[in-house]
């Protein structure tokens, strides 16, 4: 345990992780960034970058990613290649936060940045790991121009597979659209774009088996399987792009602990601000500076619902008439959450 207080720790260190370095760090906060042993995010499994701001040859996405680290290095950013395990947010504002390295190493800070990003959801099956980079891709924005003329596959139905698609088929000759289901999550819309696409063909209902490198081939053979019949498939060198979601980084590392969530918790509960009362002046009663400063007396009468407005409290209130808990919904003609709960 260290009982250096810093100012700043950034936990992740993808664009985002490494943005928030060198920004703290211009301002002289003297950053820590944890950066965990796969340091450069997403862009480290990217080939060539040629849509990036500044690079108008494009630049390989290891590089652009050893690029940020070292500006953000150049200005006073400290980093720990090692895996953060354990946060604990402090109860109270202004408070001291807990950040864990491994299971011993405990490190304070003021203020804690969470930029861990997320990762591509991918499909377990054999080859996949392997062939990425060389074949397999999650994202046709950076890659479709690697695929220009060739056949290839994409495995999905949700509108982000329908956009990667709709781009690919500007470079590809052919787009084969895999999923599991004869039905789509994808909007209409965005399916309607994919379908009246001459070279975006639909392949439905099939999984994708495994990824095969062939000899002779530049690209994969991705083996099908129909999952209604079990007939197996081949569709030999392809290049395939994988759009079945993302995962984020969050919801496993590090892992929050009990005061977190209590402080969180508390926080949310001081932006709603209180929930037992709404506003003791009616929503349609006329508003001027002097009123807002000096509110009207409590009603002597019980609270009344109007249909623009509640008044469910006879204490006074310094809330604007349009306090968001008048009512809800707002001219619905109906109660309000507070006023039903008020009248049981």
């Amino acid at each position: 345990m260290t009982d250096t207080i810093e100012n700043v720790i950034i936990i992740g260190s993808g664009p985002a992780g490494y943005t928030a370095a060198l920004y703290t760090a211009r301002a002289n906060l003297n950053p820590l960034v944890i950066e965990g042993f796969a340091w450069g995010g997403l862009l480290q499994q990217t080939t060539e970058v040629e849509n990036y701001p500044g690079f108008r040859e494009g630049i390989m996405g290891p590089a652009l990613m050893q690029e940020m680290r070292d500006q953000a290095e150049r200005f006073g950013s400290r980093f720990i290649t090692d895996m953060a395990t354990k946060v604990e947010l402090a109860d109270e504002p202004g408070g001291v936060h807990k950040v864990w390295v491994d299971e011993d190493e405990l490190h304070l800070a003021r203020t804690v940045i969470l930029a861990m990003g997320a990762e591509h959801k991918k499909l377990g099956v054999p080859g996949e790991e392997e062939l990425g980079g060389r074949g397999v891709s999650y994202c046709a924005t950076c890659d479709a121009a690697f695929f220009k003329d060739a056949e290839t596959v994409i495995v999905g139905g949700g509108d982000s597979a329908m956009e990667e698609a709709i781009f690919l088929s500007k470079f590809a000759k052919r787009v084969d659209i895999v999923h599991r289901r004869d039905e789509f999550r994808a909007s209409k819309i965005m399916l309607d774009r994919a379908r009246a696409i001459d070279n975006i063909v639909f392949k439905t209902p099939f999984v994708v088996e495994a990824f095969e490198a062939r000899e002779g081939d530049k690209l994969p053979t991705a083996r099908l399987r129909n999952v209604e019949t079990g007939a197996e498939e081949l569709l030999a060198n392809v290049g395939t792009f994988i759009a079945i979601g993302h995962e984020p980084q969050s919801s496993s590392s590090p892992g929050r602990s009990t005061a977190t969530t209590r402080a969180t918790s508390s926080r949310r509960a001081a932006r709603r601000g209180p929930t037992a009362r709404a506003c003791s002046r009616p929503a349609t009663s006329s508003t001027t500076r002097t009123a807002r400063r000096s509110p009207p007396p409590a009603p002597a009468v019980s609270p009344r619902w109007t249909r623009s407005g509640t008044c469910a409290t006879p204490r006074r209130c310094r809330r604007r008439p349009g306090c968001p808990t008048a009512t809800w919904p707002r001219r619905s003609g109906r109660p309000g959450r507070l006023m039903a709960a008020y009248r049981r």
